[in-house]
């Protein structure tokens, strides 16, 4: 019996379906292989729909993909994660007390026949299909197969009315990841499969723009390095002291810097050394990637307003992060940022510069060495954390930390993370 939109069984020991959550209330952004939206409108067009499994590498949009597609057509979305500790009354139900009183809750199985044959069309994703223990993939055999139908503990089958579509998805790592089970003959012939691949570097990009990356806060880091002045040798011409060289106390040596910025294109050059890298054995996914720039743009924010503070600036205090990020990425401010000069020509005098900075300054025109030194810091710093926590920290093994170490250092120069 139906009723404000939930569902009870004819007996009033089973738990009532709530449908509402399971729609997905706007749909998510997704950039990847379009063919695999293609996949899903072909199985759900199928009378008896076929189970569709995606098959790729972590964070490269497979459930992204299925969830998509659900709000797209307004189907509700039953999402259940699979693990080693799945039990037969999380797939088919358990009995549960409710107050005083017994009561039978559905499992993620029957619950996806109910809905769909109250609105007609539903989709099950199995997460991480491979997770499931041997037994406990025995008991999706009845669901997937022409049967179509489940048998619950309590007694009743729960099978799909006719004109009612449910479809089944599943999503896992391949079977090279730690942690999963084999999948039996049984399962496998039961499904259709899709492979899932990494991104194109343009799709990967665009990923990160749509989620906030913006290439304008990308630090600029400067290098600086000390050249030995040489000796100066002589000979005396005369004397016992002929033939002798004698030398000149060196003079003090010189520093110099080199100057240059972050760009994207060394942030991906990164992500595929480590997707391709034998040394290593986590590969930095999509997600990862951004994770990796929003923490880093938090970061930067976290890290502006007291090397801004510190240099006398104090027209970053009191202000919100998405009013800093916009301060950031304005035009004034990126021309301060670069100027008309070099990157490599930034001033050696620019700490004493620094030391004459009063802290009233708000109304300051500040200039260009100020800014870029502030920038600097800020970012360099932020940049550092994001690397330390959502790259290096993937990483468990020692030597791998150091190996990705490697990596970066190769990539963005050792002063990213001397810093």
């Amino acid at each position: 019996m139906i009723k404000n939109n939930t569902i009870n069984s004819k007996t009033l020991s089973t738990l009532p379906i709530d449908i509402e959550q399971f729609y997905v209330d706007a749909p998510p952004y997704y950039q990847g292989q379009t063919n695999n939206l293609d996949y899903l409108n072909a199985h759900m067009n199928q009378d008896n729909p076929t189970p569709l499994c995606f098959v790729g590498p972590k964070g490269t949009g497979k459930t992204l993909v299925i969830a998509h597609f659900a709000a797209e057509n307004n189907i509700p979305l039953i999402q259940y994660d699979c693990s080693e500790n799945t039990r037969k009354g999380d797939l088919i139900g358990r009995y549960v007390l409710r107050g005083d009183e017994t009561a039978y809750q559905l499992g993620v199985l029957p619950t996806a026949i109910e809905i769909a044959n109250e609105v007609k069309t539903c989709i099950l994703v199995l997460e991480e299909l491979n997770a499931l223990a041997p037994n406990m993939q025995k008991q999706l055999n009845q669901l997937l197969d022409w049967r179509r139908h489940v048998f619950a503990d309590n007694g009743k089958t729960y099978r799909l009315n006719k004109g009612a579509k449910l479809l089944v998805c599943a999503t896992m790592n391949p079977s090279t990841y730690g942690g999963v089970f084999e999948l039996n003959e049984d399962l496998i012939s039961r499904w259709g499969q899709v492979w899932v691949d990494y991104p194109t570097q343009k799709e990967e990009q665009s990923i990160a723009q749509i989620n906030g990356f913006d290439e304008k806060l990308l630090p600029i880091i400067t290098i600086k390095h000390q050249t030995k002045a040489k000796n100066h040798d002589y000979t005396p011409g005369t004397g016992s002291q002929q033939g002798i060289k004698l030398y000149k106390k060196p003079s003090n040596p010189i520093t110099n810097q080199t100057t240059y910025p972050i760009t994207k294109e060394m942030v991906w050059r990164l992500v595929y050394e480590t997707r391709t890298e034998n040394g290593l054995s986590y590969a930095i996914s999509p997600r990862d990637v951004v994770q990796f720039l929003q923490g880093y743009q938090n970061y930067l924010i976290t890290c502006i307003k007291p090397q801004a503070k510190k240099l006398g600036i104090t027209n970053f205090e009191n202000k919100s992060k998405k009013e800093i990020q916009n301060k950031l990425i304005s035009k004034d401010f990126q021309d301060s940022k670069h100027g008309n000069r070099k990157l490599d020509s930034y001033s050696n005098s620019l700490e004493e510069k620094l030391n004459t900075i009063t802290s009233n300054t708000k109304n300051q025109n500040l200039s260009q060495e100020i800014i870029f030194q502030l920038w600097q810091d800020a970012s360099t710093n932020a940049f550092k954390m994001a690397l330390y926590a959502f790259i290096i920290g993937k990483y468990q093994d020692t030597t791998e930390k150091e190996t990705i170490k490697q990596r970066i250092s190769s990539v963005f120069g050792d002063a990213v993370l001397n810093a």
